[in-house]
């Protein structure tokens, strides 16, 4: 069991940040450990992965959202390929939506909005 722990901590794959806001988050720097000697490939469900290269036993990579401002989650995966064998990393990136909206009211009127669960009053989205 520890055998198989240290392996999985080996070749572990992550994202700084873990969580981007689209239309404020260029992108993500990805980090997989993974043997010197092996070949990754990667792919992701919504936008890309760029700027793969490795030093030493790391691999880093870019992932960069997609261009719409919609919230969602980036499912990447490494694929490492080593002496015939293959191992598969998934690592899910929240994507959260950040965008402006324009409400026309007549005076004195009141705008409540529900923003991720939360209830916003006019009061607190004009100040």
């Amino acid at each position: 069991m520890a055998t198989l722990i240290a392996l999985l901590a080996a070749a572990a794959l992550s994202a700084q940040p873990a969580k981007m806001v689209l239309g404020k988050d260029a992108s993500a720097d990805l980090t997989l450990r993974a043997p010197a000697g092996a070949k990754v490939t990667w792919s992701t469900s919504v936008g890309t992965v760029s700027d793969a290269s490795r030093a030493g036993d790391a691999w880093h990579a870019k992932f960069n959202p997609p261009s719409l401002h919609s919230p969602s989650v980036a499912l990447v995966l490494a694929q490492v390929d080593e002496d015939g064998d293959r191992e598969l990393h998934w690592l899910a990136i929240p994507l959260s939506g950040s965008d402006t909206l324009e409400v026309e009211t007549r005076p004195g009127s009141e705008v409540v909005a529900l923003v991720a669960g939360a209830r916003l009053a006019s009061q607190e989205l004009w100040n």
